[in-house]
C-alpha cells in the first residue's frame, strides 16, 4: 500500500521499498526500488515552459539555441531538478539555484549529471532520460 507523508512524499506502508512517483497528462511513472533512493519526473510537453524558464534555470546551465530542440531541452531540466528535488527528500532546496543540472546536448535517450545542494551539503548524481511521443522522463537512482 502506498501512502503519503506530510511533505506529500509517498511511501510504501511498512518502509520496505522506496518509492517514486509522477503523473502528466494521461500517463503515469513509478520507480520503486528494495536497496535505493529514487527519483522519477514525467511531463507531458505542452508550449508553455518558455514562460517560466527564468524561474528554473540559473546562471550555470545551458540550453540549446536549436528553437526545435528548444522546448524538449527545457522539459528534460525542468524534470531532472523534480526527480533530484524528489530524491532528496524535498528538502531544504532551492529549486532554481541549488539543483543545477550540467551542460548536455539532448537526444532521444541519454544521461546528464546534476548538482545538489542543499542545507545537508552537496552532492553529484547521474540522471537518465528518454523522450516517448510529446513527453519527457527523467530518473535517477542513489545509494
Amino acid at each position: 500500500r502506498i501512502l503519503y507523508n506530510a511533505e506529500n512524499k509517498p511511501f510504501v506502508r511498512g518502509n520496505t521499498h522506496n518509492i517514486s512517483i509522477s503523473h502528466s497528462n494521461k500517463l503515469t511513472a513509478v520507480m520503486i526500488s528494495k536497496d535505493k533512493r529514487v527519483g522519477i519526473d514525467l511531463e507531458f510537453m505542452s508550449g508553455k515552459i518558455s514562460k517560466v524558464a527564468d524561474k528554473f534555470i540559473n546562471e550555470k546551465e545551458s540550453v540549446t539555441d536549436d528553437q526545435e530542440l528548444k522546448k524538449y531541452h527545457l522539459y528534460l531540466h525542468w524534470c531532472a531538478k523534480e526527480a533530484l528535488y524528489k530524491i532528496c527528500d524535498k528538502q531544504d532546496i532551492n529549486f532554481r539555484d541549488g539543483i543545477t543540472i550540467a551542460p548536455f546536448d539532448p537526444d532521444e535517450h541519454g544521461f546528464m549529471k546534476g548538482h545538489v545542494l542543499n542545507g545537508s551539503g552537496e552532492e553529484d548524481i547521474e540522471l537518465e532520460y528518454l523522450q516517448h511521443d510529446n513527453y519527457a522522463l527523467v530518473w535517477c537512482v542513489k545509494e
